[in-house]
């Protein structure tokens, strides 16, 4: 028998007031959930949600409403953030009208609240209390349409200055014309010609917002929990949705670097599993999002553009309408500044409300999701990703902007090798032009004003008109479907072996999808679900590829730099080494902070670099836990990667008790 849909999702006690206001219930044990009695689909709705407009909602197996924290756990740390989930978070709209006039339904926003977390409270760590402008960042506005579910990552700052890496799956809940009334006149506030024209029965949609924070980047597995939860609520689940969420933030250990995986699967599809692992200090960075999205959205000579920007320590925007775009774009150019760590401010996903920050005197990445109504300041890029264009408009002095200066031989060796690996994933905007980039007040630069290496080109493909936005319109959906519900078995094996995204076997695989472009109108829709589907994976091979190349470019403009490091790098000396345009991107790279915290930070990131420059490839050193190098494994990897396997750690499944 199935449980009744759980009450998380739906309803929750409303955190209030300061920090210290988030206390923990009373403690639940496992023998109390096991002695309390059990609910069927009779149980009592909660009367206070019904009056603000959530209906259907009732409460089954283990609520929130109780303290989950001390339920017993796989993994007992002692060491400050030695966990994997720091809070599971739910927000929405605080149901509040204000006085003000609206024009039509969309016009009407809320504040929003946190309505439960879980834990409540962690002793080493403050509560994020301004989650909400990020996880809403156009504002919790009503709807008129049931939209679509969408996950989408970003990250917060601390107060204690520490990275906060948070995934958001938003989804829209109906309220009716006549909860909405009883908004309005339970605050004496007279209704408004919208709402009162409004037919008997109209429904419309408010957001909400549940959200995982964690200290570590697993965006991949973070988004993949969220995807499967929503999934259950919508289709049906065996469990009280509670028991998967305590299982995921109390049971799930962190993997300890170049250890042994953490391999978690408690929805019980295979395709929904989870395999973590954390590489040692001494490889590659791993990442935990996928490439795709960069290399679908923008052609490789932006990409080069947008990157030069960045590792001269420049002023980016990055502006899409789709808000699950965003931050694997700006985490994915971040990685391939390796050995360099960002030092500027990086908010990937930007509310409206702080728009004004792209105004700031320092350097920084950030994404703003809608249409970007600011005047562009003199000295910022504003990338463009739903149209692949980049924006470079005037510099500091109000002259028109230039693309970056790279070196000539090692720029069009990049461009030549990125193009062969990733061009076939690129989607054709509308206008059939790849690579448009633009100065002043948006004139486009034609080749003869462009560096060699960022020539445009013109590809007219009539039939992919539309498929660009189709997809960026699908990824980052939540599709609804039970497991096995509507897949046919043999198109999935054939989308995973024609993909060849997200598989760690050992097996030869093709390195990038089937290419897209030139399809007949016919074969649009298939290839459309395909490349959908496989948006947001991950293809280790590819990644460890790319970042490969961009590495072996820094160590060849940066191969002599540690005879000048000796106590104090002699920066001056240095750069008389250099000619020509090496010498402009080098004097930018050595005076950036990227630069100076490079010489100064971790010795493990120095190390690798010299042992890159030393071998002269990258891919000497490239080699990740899970990953493997281009092309086939080796006897030895295979061998290694089974051993792994075998020695993964297996947390314990959500608790079951008192359901049947």
């Amino acid at each position: 028998k199935r449980s009744p849909e759980p009450s998380l999702l739906r309803k929750a006690p409303h955190l209030t007031g300061r920090r210290t206001a988030i206390d923990p219930d009373p403690p639940v044990t496992r023998k109390a959930i096991d002695a309390a009695p059990s609910h069927d689909a009779g149980a009592k709705v909660d009367n206070e949600t019904a009056s603000t407009g959530s209906a259907g909602n009732v409460t089954s197996g283990l609520s929130l409403d109780t303290d989950v924290s001390s339920l017993d756990s796989v993994a007992d740390f002692s060491t400050p953030f030695d966990r994997l989930v720091d809070f599971f978070v739910v927000m929405g709209a605080d149901m509040n009208v204000e006085n003000k006039k609206t024009k039509k339904p969309t016009d009407l926003g809320f504040e929003t609240k946190f309505i439960d977390c879980v834990p409540k409270q962690r002793e080493d760590m403050e509560f994020p209390m301004e989650m909400p402008q990020f996880c809403f960042p156009g504002g919790c506005k009503l709807s008129c349409e049931q939209k679509e579910t969408k996950v989408f990552n970003f990250v917060l700052t601390a107060s204690s200055g520490d990275l906060l890496f948070l995934s958001a799956a938003m989804m829209y809940e109906p309220i009716t014309s006549a909860q909405l009334s009883e908004l309005y006149w339970d605050r004496s506030i007279s209704l408004p010609a919208w709402l009162s024209n409004a037919e008997d029965g109209a429904t419309y949609y408010l957001p909400k917002t549940i959200a995982v924070v964690s200290h570590y980047p697993y965006y991949d597995a973070q988004s993949q929990f969220l995807h499967e939860l929503v999934r259950l609520k919508n289709v049906g689940s065996p469990l009280p949705l509670e028991r998967y969420i305590a299982n995921f933030v109390y049971d799930i250990p962190l993997p300890r670097p170049g250890g042994a995986a953490v391999r978690w699967n408690c929805f019980g599809r295979s395709e929904a599993g989870l395999e973590l692992v954390m590489g040692s200090p001494n490889k590659l960075p791993m990442v935990f999002f996928s490439y795709e999205p960069l290399f679908r959205t923008l052609s490789v000579t932006n990409v080069m553009t947008v990157w030069g920007a960045l590792l001269q320590e420049g002023k980016v925007v990055l502006r899409s309408n789709h808000l699950s775009l965003l931050t694997p774009v700006a985490e994915a150019l971040l990685s391939l500044l390796f050995p360099f760590t960002w030092q500027g401010m990086y908010i990937p996903i930007l509310p409206n409300n702080m728009v004004d920050v792209i105004e700031a005197p320092v350097p920084f990445l950030v994404g703003i999701h809608g249409e970007c109504h600011n005047e562009q300041p003199q000295g910022v890029v504003i990338c463009d990703l739903d149209e692949d264009i980049v924006h470079l408009g005037y510099d500091y002095n109000g002259k028109v902007g230039s693309m970056p200066v790279l070196p000539r031989q090692a720029s069009l060796k990049l461009k030549t090798e990125l193009s062969e690996m990733v061009d076939q994933m690129y989607l054709i905007p509308a206008c059939g032009l790849k690579g448009r980039v633009t100065r002043g007040s948006e004139e486009l630069m034609s080749n003869s004003q462009r560096e060699i290496w960022g020539h445009m080109s013109i590809l007219k493909e009539s039939s992919n008109v539309d498929l660009r936005e189709q997809i960026l319109s699908d990824a980052g959906s939540v599709k609804m479907t039970a497991a096995g519900e509507g897949e046919d078995d043999e198109n999935v094996e054939s989308n995973n072996s024609e993909e060849g995204e997200g598989s760690n076997d050992g097996g030869q695989q093709p390195l990038t999808p089937k290419r897209v472009v030139g399809l007949s109108y016919a074969g649009m829709k298939n290839q459309r679900e395909r490349v959908t589907k496989f948006f947001y994976d991950r293809n280790t091979r590819l990644e460890n590829a790319v970042r490969n190349m961009f590495l072996t470019f820094l160590t060849s403009l940066l191969c002599d730099y540690k005879t000048y490091h000796f106590q104090t790098f002699r920066k001056q000396a240095y750069l008389t080494t250099f000619i020509g345009n090496s010498k402009e991107l080098a004097e930018s790279v050595i005076m950036s902070q990227m630069f100076e915290q490079f010489l100064t930070g971790p010795e493990a990131r120095r190390s690798l670099f010299d042992k890159c420059i030393a071998r002269g490839n990258a891919n000497e050193v490239s080699k990740e836990p899970e990953g493997g190098k281009m092309g086939r494994l080796t006897r030895a990897e295979i061998k290694q990667k089974e051993r792994a396997s075998a020695n993964a750690i297996i947390p314990q499944p959500p608790y079951d008790a008192g359901v049947w």
